[in-house]
C-alpha cells in the first residue's frame, strides 16, 4: 500500500471516529428523555453540596442519561457557579465519560471545562486528552457547543492510533451532516500525517 493510499485512509478512518464520538453526544442533548442531576461526592453524608465561603463547590458530579441507557458523566474535583448565569459553571481537573448501551466508552479529561447545565455544552480547556480504545486525541481545546450542532478540537490538535499520527491545527465536526474539516490556521501550511513503523 502506498503512503498516499494509507494517508487517505488514515483520514476517513480519523473522520469516522470523530464523527461518531460528537454525533452520540448530539443525539443525548436532543432526546426529551434526558435526565441531568448535579451530585456530590460526598451523597451519603446528608447529601450536601460541599459549598465553601467563596462559591466553590468541592468534588462536583453532572449525570445525564437518555432512554437507551447511555449515559454523559462529567466530574470535577471543584466548580464555581456563574452568579450572573446559575446554568454555567467553571469546573476544574475534569473528566468525563460517555458510556453507550454497547459498552464503548469515550473518556475526556482536561485540567478545565466550562459547563452549561441547560444544554449540556461543555467547552474542555488545557491539556485536553479523548481515548476511544486504541484512538487518542490530544489538544488544548474542545466546544463541544451541541446547542449549534457543531463541536471544534483546536490548539496543537494531535490524533494517534497504533499506525498514525495527525498533527493539525483544527477540527471541526457537523453534528447533523456528519461532516468533518481538519485545517491549519495558516493555509499555506498543511496537516502533517506520520505513520508509524
Amino acid at each position: 500500500m502506498n503512503k498516499k493510499l494509507l494517508a487517505q485512509t488514515s483520514l476517513i478512518l480519523i473522520v469516522c471516529v470523530i464523527t461518531f464520538i460528537f454525533f452520540n453526544i448530539y443525539n443525548q442533548k436532543n432526546n426529551k428523555n434526558f435526565s441531568n442531576n448535579l451530585i456530590t461526592k460526598d451523597q451519603n453524608d446528608k447529601k450536601e453540596n460541599l459549598e465553601n465561603k467563596e462559591g466553590t463547590i468541592e468534588g462536583i458530579e453532572y449525570f445525564s442519561q437518555d432512554i437507551n441507557g447511555n449515559t454523559y458523566i462529567i466530574r470535577a474535583k471543584s466548580g464555581v457557579i456563574d452568579k450572573k448565569n446559575p446554568d454555567m459553571i467553571d469546573l476544574l481537573n475534569v473528566e468525563a465519560e460517555l458510556k453507550f448501551e454497547n459498552n464503548k466508552i469515550i473518556k475526556v479529561n482536561s485540567n478545565k471545562a466550562i459547563y452549561n447545565n441547560n444544554n449540556y455544552d461543555t467547552i474542555f480547556t488545557e491539556n485536553v486528552i479523548i481515548n476511544y480504545n486504541d484512538h487518542k486525541i490530544n489538544c488544548n481545546k474542545l466546544e463541544a457547543k451541541f446547542s449549534e450542532n457543531e463541536a471544534t478540537l483546536s490548539q496543537n490538535l494531535i490524533y494517534e492510533n497504533l499506525s498514525t499520527k495527525l498533527f493539525a491545527d483544527q477540527m471541526k465536526v457537523d453534528l447533523i451532516k456528519k461532516n468533518t474539516e481538519i485545517t491549519m490556521f495558516n493555509q499555506k501550511e498543511k496537516v502533517k500525517i506520520t505513520h508509524k513503523k
